[in-house]
């Protein structure tokens, strides 16, 4: 990867009509939830487009260097054209915003554990990415 190179999102949404679920009584709402949102990367004048997942969603990318890239996904991670591991495999609770500090040896991420959207802040030591 070289300077020239960003990342790009693919989004596919699906509408949700929230009014019509079980439970809900917040009134007429319609909205989208992101499915199969993949991340590419190409060269600034638009070539050399290379697809980095291949599914679940794949949110948030940001690259540490020129050979890394920090994203969240909820998909599994199995791919033999690039070093893809994940550093979190907890499918319990939904990780959001994936940031390393600037000396490369922390990680800060969102977690929801509950079932009201609540978010918590989670800072791990995890070596030099």
């Amino acid at each position: 990867m070289d300077d020239s190179l960003f990342f790009t999102l693919h989004v596919r949404l699906h509408p949700v009509n929230y009014s019509s679920m079980v439970g809900y009584c917040g009134g007429e709402y319609n909205a989208v939830e992101l499915a199969d949102t993949q991340i590419f990367l190409m060269h600034s004048d638009g070539s050399g487009l290379r697809q980095l997942t291949k599914n679940g969603t794949n949110l948030w990318p940001t690259f540490l260097n020129n050979k890394r890239v920090l994203f969240a996904s909820s998909g599994i991670l199995e791919d033999d054209t690039f070093n893809i591991f994940a550093i979190t495999t907890d499918r319990d609770y939904e990780n959001f915003y994936p940031a390393v500090s600037h000396d490369g040896l922390k990680l800060l991420w969102s977690r929801n554990t509950t079932n009201i959207r609540q978010l918590n802040l989670y800072l791990a030591l995890v070596g030099k990415f």
